[in-house]
């Protein structure tokens, strides 16, 4: 499947890009963090998600407020700080759930990581059709698919 900018919504580069690019819009993001705090997340993301919320100014305007030149309050409070705000979610994002690190991967690396998905999705395609498998294979494979190896080195060694 293709996204706006023609890329495969399935290009694990897509993913990297977004966990490092403050260039995002988040035309949708009080709505988002209203739906994820109503989910079982912890006490203390969810008040740093409500803090950043709040610092969002309201998208939702009168005409009178709108600019014809310059447009929104929001979009020129987004451009002004879209840098800062935009760290401070990925601060938020690393301490609570260590992810969208600025890993500065090379194209090679990228190409490594995107071979790793694909196979991924084709096995999980694999595991939920009706491809002949033992019970025992299919768990072991649903069990250790994306564990790091130390780990499942770790598993075979105390078999």
């Amino acid at each position: 499947m293709k996204s706006k900018k023609g890329k495969n919504k399935n290009d694990i580069s897509n993913h990297i890009e977004f966990g490092i690019n403050v260039n995002f819009y988040p035309h949708n993001f009080a709505n988002e963090i209203n739906d994820l705090i109503k989910e079982r997340i912890d006490l203390e993301l969810k008040s740093a998600l409500k803090k950043l919320k709040d610092e969002l100014p309201d998208q939702n305007q009168t005409e009178e407020q709108f600019h014809p030149i310059f447009g929104s309050y929001f979009d020129v409070w987004w451009k002004i700080n879209r840098k800062d705000w935009a760290n401070k979610l990925r601060e938020v994002i690393i301490k609570h759930r260590d992810i969208s690190h600025n890993w500065q991967f090379i194209s090679s690396q990228i190409e490594l990581l995107q071979k790793y998905y694909d196979a991924n999705v084709i096995l999980i395609e694999c595991l939920r059709s009706d491809c002949f498998l033992t019970r025992e294979v299919r768990d072991k494979i649903e069990d250790e698919l994306f564990l790091p190896m130390a780990e499942i080195e770790k598993r075979k060694e105390q078999k």
